[in-house]
């Protein structure tokens, strides 16, 4: 199940620094290619936009998977009262109880996402076929 996750981190971990900033330049990006598609064709507009927006959620997933599963386990911190948080047996075991249920909920959410992201491509067909 974490075949996919992971390799989507492999693949974008080198694209990670600034994900924020690639993220508004897809979607603006599409933004800008369907507004000129349109003056062309309804029809080419909403694959461009469907598709661009499949693109972005894409790459927002292989941002995740990147944050997901980087190694956490070195906190860094002065805050004495953290540093004591996170030193208890308490906090240790919270965090190994956590963990199996994080990455469930992690792949889940991520197979979601991949399957809304490869629907939402067909968007403009379905409307096509469906007669919308």
């Amino acid at each position: 199940m974490e075949t996919l996750p992971k390799f989507f981190a492999l693949k974008f971990r080198q694209f990670e620094r600034y994900a924020l900033f690639k993220l508004i330049g897809l979607i603006m990006f599409t933004m800008i290619f369907s507004t000129i598609a349109k003056e062309t064709s309804q029809f080419l507009s909403e694959i461009v936009f469907f598709t661009g927006c499949s693109i972005t959620l894409i790459a927002l997933l292989g941002f995740a998977s990147v944050k997901h599963y980087k190694n956490n386990s070195i906190v860094s911190t002065s805050n004495p009262i953290l540093l004591q948080i996170y030193a208890s047996s308490v906090y240790n075991k919270l965090r190994s109880l956590w963990q199996p249920i994080s990455k469930i909920l992690f792949v889940s959410i991520f197979y979601v996402f991949l399957i809304f992201a490869f629907i939402a491509m067909l968007f403009p067909f379905f409307a096509k076929v469906y007669g919308s």
